[in-house]
């Protein structure tokens, strides 16, 4: 995971949320799509 994930969770979890899941996927046609996912979303859930 590169080191925004790792900022943008790290930041959910500081702020009192719990990462319940996370999905990846992409926008089947980009020229990445075959390479990596594009797209990241998280499950939190505030405790």
């Amino acid at each position: 995971m590169g080191t925004h994930c790792k900022v943008k969770w790290g930041g959910q979890i500081d702020a009192g949320f719990v990462i319940g899941g996370f999905y990846e996927d992409n926008s089947d046609g980009d020229l990445l799509d075959k390479h990596i996912d594009t797209y990241i979303a998280t499950k939190s859930i505030k405790l």
